[in-house]
């Protein structure tokens, strides 16, 4: 059995999904939910992705191996466009943590998704606000009414609230 470099970082992935699932069962189930939600399906993934890796038999690769889970989206080499694609969806993932912090949570799902959908994506207006409160609602019913859980305030609610304006 060959180790390639992918099944150790899957290794390496299993190791962290499982220890972040022990960590979380320790807690209260509310507070555990979404790290062991999550971990479960992190872990079964990359274990997918090792027995594909050692087991499977893949097309060969270019160097004449086995390339089971490798693939790539496009032959075309544009390279220039592919960069540019990757810094505009990694700016606009950046973008989403930066107004979580500025805004909380709440209220930064409807706007991300209004910015993204109308000036990304280019759609209606009316197909934006539809897909935002769509978003918004589905995430305010699940973690806050159902879930109850608390997200802090961003960073210009706490700067109001100590202005005397946010309350």
């Amino acid at each position: 059995m060959k180790f390639t470099l992918q099944a150790w970082m899957s290794l390496v992935v299993m190791v962290a999904a499982a220890s972040s699932v022990v960590t979380a069962l320790k807690w209260p189930l509310q507070t555990a939910l979404f790290p062991v939600s999550l971990g479960v399906v992190v872990f079964l993934m990359a274990l997918a992705v090792f027995l594909l890796e050692q087991f499977g038999k893949g097309k060969e690769d270019g160097a004449g191996g086995q390339a089971p889970v490798d693939f790539q989206l496009s032959q075309s080499g544009n390279h220039a466009l592919t960069n540019k694609r990757t810094l505009e969806i990694f700016l606009w993932i950046l973008g989403f943590a930066f107004l979580i912090v500025l805004v909380g949570f709440h209220l930064s799902i409807p706007i991300y998704f209004v910015a993204f959908l109308r000036f990304k994506c280019k759609e209606s207006w009316r197909l934006t606000i539809t897909l935002s409160g769509i978003a918004w609602a589905f995430f305010y019913c699940l973690f806050v009414a159902i879930l109850h859980t608390y997200f802090e305030e961003g960073w210009l609610q706490k700067g109001l609230s100590l202005l005397g304006i946010w309350n």
